[in-house]
């Protein structure tokens, strides 16, 4: 129990180490532009895109905020996560449609393929938001293709998520699903996990792997 504690207490301080310099960047770029503008360093030109760059730190700080109180709330808070019927079927086709617009920017192809009419007992909102995380975090690396793939057994739902880029390194592997740690090309660094945070939350495990595609390969695992 005392190791047990001990190690919480680490998880907290380098949670809170690591959220201090995540909103530190930002706030720095704010204030530097925002002393520039007024003391008439930055004129015109400069002015607008300082203000510009303070609009979109501004927003990058919101969104980690936000992601920080869901992830205390999904911690701390027995109501936050609203269970329902909902099919499996119909949680794929969300994912797909939210994610399409993305996918086609990026000129990604975003397949996917459904063994199963099964239905769950979940959060649908909050399942969506994880499964959003997981497959648009695919579709940024991927170099061509995101494969989607449902299958059905006694015991769980299975839900396998690949892409087919460069791949997680053997070194971030351990640490992918932990706050604040970002691997290449990533935003917030909370979204994995959130994502982890809410499978668990809906009695299910989420790991992640090398996919035979090339990129990385996510497995959540629902249990019936």
């Amino acid at each position: 129990m005392a190791s047990e504690l001990q190690r919480y207490i680490q998880s907290q301080r380098q949670f809170f180490q690591n959220a201090s310099h995540e909103l530190k960047t930002p706030l720095m770029t704010i204030q530097g532009y925002a002393e520039g503008i007024r003391d008439g360093i930055f004129a015109d030109k400069e002015s607008e895109r300082g203000l510009e760059v303070m609009v979109d730190e501004v927003a990058r700080l919101k969104k980690i905020i936000n992601e920080m109180i869901l992830l205390a709330k999904l911690d701390s808070e027995e109501d936050i996560y609203k269970k329902e019927l909902i099919k499996v079927s119909e949680l794929i086709t969300l994912t797909v449609d939210r994610a399409l617009p993305l996918a086609n920017e990026k000129k990604v192809l975003l397949q996917h393929e459904l063994k199963t009419d099964a239905t769950i007992y979940a959060d649908r909102e909050k399942l969506l938001r994880a499964m959003m995380n997981i497959v648009t975090n695919g579709i940024r690396h991927a170099h061509s293709c995101v494969s989607i793939k449902v299958t059905h057994t006694v015991e769980h739902i299975q839900i396998t998520i690949e892409d087919d880029g460069d791949g997680i390194t053997e070194e971030l592997m351990p640490q992918l699903f932990q706050r604040f740690i970002k691997g290449d090309g990533g935003e917030t660094g909370l979204g994995l996990a959130i994502s982890r945070a809410i499978v668990e939350r809906s009695k299910g495990t989420i790991t992640v792997g090398q996919s035979d595609l090339g990129g990385a390969k996510f497995t959540i695992k629902l249990h019936l």
